[in-house]
């Protein structure tokens, strides 16, 4: 079970210096990766913020597996291998995430494990959305203010460099 590691990595790291490097290689990539693959895949991001479903956040259950894996799953700028299936996966949840729920619980989790590479999925996915919620749902009115749109914009304040916010900001409110 891919949500589960700790039920076979220790039987993994007992076997691993008595396998030879061929079946250890066939195991991780044929068995393990396969199943991590599908079940990353398989995640919803809003799904596993409910108590009801199994699915526990993302970062919980990958990153036990990583130091595991063969060196082509963790590069994020590979476009094969498991962190090009989670990079996907998380342009998906970005182009869809509700901004108003805030942050995705975990995300700040894979800022070393993705690098440059989930900042580039934030501007290129993210970013675009803040400014069109700005736009469309922000009106800058002392009398009657609604200021939900900024404070979910300002939520993800954490993710960007503080010149990028300023100039969402300043181009999209003032």
């Amino acid at each position: 079970n891919p949500y589960h590691p700790s039920n076979l990595i220790p039987l993994l790291e007992a076997w691993k210096p008595l396998l030879p490097p061929f079946i250890l290689s066939s195991l991780t990539d044929d068995l393990i990766v396969k199943k991590l693959s599908k079940a990353v895949n398989e995640w919803n991001a809003r799904l596993s913020l409910r108590k009801k479903h199994a699915t526990p956040q993302l970062h919980l259950w990958v990153f036990p597996w990583l130091p595991h894996l063969d060196a082509h799953h963790l590069d994020p700028k590979s476009s094969s291998g498991l962190m090009a299936d989670v990079k996907r996966k998380f342009r998906v949840v970005l182009d869809s995430w509700d901004l108003s729920r805030g942050t995705i619980p975990g995300l700040d989790a894979w800022r070393d494990v993705l690098g440059a590479t989930l900042r580039d999925s934030l501007v290129k996915h993210l970013l675009p959305r803040m400014a069109a919620l700005l736009d469309s749902e922000f009106e800058v009115n002392p009398a009657d203010q609604d200021m939900a749109p900024l404070e979910s914009v300002l939520t993800w304040k954490d993710f960007f460099a503080p010149k990028v916010i300023a100039r969402l900001l300043v181009a999209k409110v003032f």
